[in-house]
């Protein structure tokens, strides 16, 4: 079960990279539940799979195999009952084929009645991916031969692009997920987009070291002097630039990754006005100071 998990997180990074939307975008969308249960651990039940397998517009047996390939299917299911029949229906077909009863596999899967077992495999009862797992092995098949067994497909390939393999592909997803904080089978809590952020902090940091330049002016008891008007000139530019920052990263956030957080536009476009008003209000400064320092100059040379 743990290799599913594995293999799951991975194929569902591949699909939705391919796709170009992101585990976010299934929280907005009605009638499709969460993937947070596949982006964390891997886990989920196979009617989350067959929903996500139709926005993602792919056969949801592509989820439960291991290989890398993805397979068309001539018989596709639009709805889950039409696939949940399908699972049953092959299960009882390969149990026949390797000459079980339904009470092997009772007693091999452990603490299942007989009746749930017939249940099972007339699409009456329910059954969840690890129990899966255990029937095909009981069964001794793989997943790929349970479902490619007497079934007319085609397989897409392993070229995405560029004749770039499915296996490089994936070790390129690991890399990115290492930067976007999203790692497969492991979820981290640094988010990519804070990297947007660094120059922002760095112009913050460097408007500080301006000011504790003028904290040392007024300690010096000489405010008014050309090194206040340079520093306040220099923290203005520095924020001038800073705000440019900030409306890159809501362009970004907004029309590239397409974020629909409100609270992220908001703070984002806040961010913006904000040094737009402290831009202003340095050069507006700077010039008090400037022309204070010519009149205190012009009073000095009378005296």
């Amino acid at each position: 079960m743990d290799k599913f998990r594995v293999n799951l997180k991975k194929k569902m990074d591949k699909y939705i990279k391919l796709k170009g939307i992101s585990y976010e975008y299934f929280n907005r969308l009605d009638g499709v539940k969460s993937l947070d249960g596949v982006s964390k651990n891997g886990g989920t039940t196979f009617k989350t799979l067959f929903e996500a397998s139709k926005v993602l517009d792919i056969d949801v047996g592509n989820f439960l195999m291991f290989d890398d390939h993805t397979y068309i299917f001539k018989n596709s299911f639009n709805t889950f009952e039409e696939f949940f029949f399908f699972l049953s229906k092959k299960l009882k077909e390969v149990r026949f084929d390797k000459g079980l009863t339904a009470l092997d596999v009772a007693n091999k899967l452990g603490k299942i009645h007989i009746d749930n077992i017939y249940k099972i495999e007339s699409a009456k009862g329910h059954i969840s991916l690890k129990r899966f797992y255990d029937y095909l092995n009981i069964l001794e098949i793989t997943p790929e031969e349970f479902f490619l067994k007497d079934e007319i497909y085609e397989i897409k390939g392993n070229d995405i692009k560029n004749q770039i393999t499915i296996d490089d592909f994936n070790n390129r997803i690991y890399e990115l997920e290492e930067i976007k904080g999203r790692i497969v089978g492991v979820n981290i809590s640094i988010n990519p987009n804070i990297i947007l952020f660094y120059p922002n902090a760095i112009c913050l940091l460097l408007i500080i070291y301006q000011f504790v330049g003028l904290f040392n002016s007024l300690k010096e008891d000489n405010p008014f002097c050309e090194n206040t008007v340079k520093k306040l000139k220099a923290s203005q530019k520095i924020s001038a630039v800073a705000s440019l920052f900030w409306m890159f990263d809501f362009i970004f956030e907004t029309f590239i990754v397409k974020n629909m957080s409100i609270l992220v536009i908001i703070v984002l476009l806040f961010m913006f006005i904000l040094f737009i008003g402290v831009t202003i209000a340095l050069y507006i400064l700077s010039e008090l100071f400037n022309k204070a320092i010519e009149y205190k100059n012009e009073n000095d040379l009378t005296i």
